[in-house]
């Protein structure tokens, strides 16, 4: 029985090993995936919204957001923790999940925010 009780022990631990080693590669692959240009463009009470998230391999972002003649820069840095984009910026902190996925040959970026507001952003 204490043998038995020893190998079921030895597997639980390599699996624990193992299983948190994942988190660890899908967060590096994702910040791999993460890296460029995020646009979301679309009609807004006549005039084409563009909003455009641009992740850089240092861990920088910035957010380019332009509506008629108003435009809106934004920098700060990022990473991805526990499967959450982290967002920092002068002005504020944004958690979302995310999600990549792919349509008609598009890369699909979803972010969702904790109220639960998802937005789809087109690689370019």
């Amino acid at each position: 029985m204490k043998k038995q009780l020893m190998i079921v022990g030895i597997i639980v631990i390599l699996l624990t090993v193992e299983l948190s080693g994942c988190n660890e590669n899908t967060s590096k692959l994702d910040e791999e995936k993460i890296i460029g240009t995020w646009t979301k463009r679309d009609m807004y009470n006549g005039s084409i919204r563009s909003n455009s998230y641009i992740f850089y391999i240092n861990k920088t972002f910035k957010v380019v957001s332009s509506y008629k003649d108003e435009f809106l820069n934004v920098n700060g840095t990022w990473n991805i923790t526990d499967n959450k984009l982290i967002m920092i910026s002068e002005d504020k902190t944004v958690t979302a999940d995310y999600k990549f996925s792919e349509l008609n040959k598009n890369k699909i970026l979803t972010l969702t925010d904790k109220s639960g507001n998802s937005v789809d952003f087109v690689k370019e």
